[in-house]
């Protein structure tokens, strides 16, 4: 190819621009024309949701105010429709609770209810724990009938020494009561007879100063 062929080449790419090139500044501006166009339609649409809602909110309001003036007492009918809530949400909760207690007796009776030989397993171990039960309930019983015994054998001893301790200071006592009498009645005894005794009589022939 001669020079001037490609010259000519380059002249007319130059004039044309080059299809692989990137305009930064026009691309920018498509982008911001872009995000200016879908702005605006995002708005325009959110202004149009909002009168639709606010529509829709005032026909609601009228059609509530229209209701609530046809109705001859709204208080009555209202409390009518809580009260018929409410038994419905009951009525709902013991289905609920039915339901509930249905199904665990049926898992209970499919998994945990035991067969005739585990119910006869337990039953033999039931009469062995109960009569072990038993001979140890006798074994202490019989223990503490014994120490019962030998607790009121202990007291009875006690009883019948504290018995005789008491009885020897009662005789003690009247020993020396006894005692006491004697020795006073000795003296009033000896008392008397000093004074109805008779004086002896003075000698004559003593001289007297």
């Amino acid at each position: 190819m001669s020079v001037v062929k490609k010259q000519h080449i380059a002249n007319n790419v130059l004039r044309r621009g080059n299809p692989y090139a990137v305009n930064l500044k026009a691309d920018h501006e498509r982008c911001l024309e872009e995000a200016r166009v879908r702005q605006q339609m995002e708005e325009r649409q959110r202004k149009q949701e909002e009168k639709m809602r606010e529509r829709i909110r005032r026909q609601i309001v009228q059609a509530a105010m229209e209701e609530s003036q046809e109705l001859p007492e709204p208080l009555e009918v209202v409390a009518a429709l809580e009260d018929e809530k409410r038994v419905r949400a009951w009525s709902g909760l013991l289905k609920v609770d039915d339901r509930y207690h249905a199904a665990r007796s049926d898992l209970r009776r499919r998994f945990y209810e035991p067969t005739l030989e585990e119910q006869d397993r337990r039953d033999v171990a039931y009469m062995q724990r109960k009569a072990f039960h038993g001979m140890e309930r006798d074994a202490r019983r019989s223990e503490l009938d014994a120490v019962d015994k030998a607790r009121s054998a202990l007291l009875l001893v006690a009883s019948e020494k504290k018995l005789q301790e008491v009885e020897h200071r009662r005789s003690q006592v009247q020993l020396l009561k006894a005692q006491s009498a004697v020795a006073l009645h000795g003296a009033r005894v000896a008392s008397q007879v000093s004074v109805h005794a008779t004086p002896a009589p003075i000698p004559r022939n003593i001289p007297l100063y």
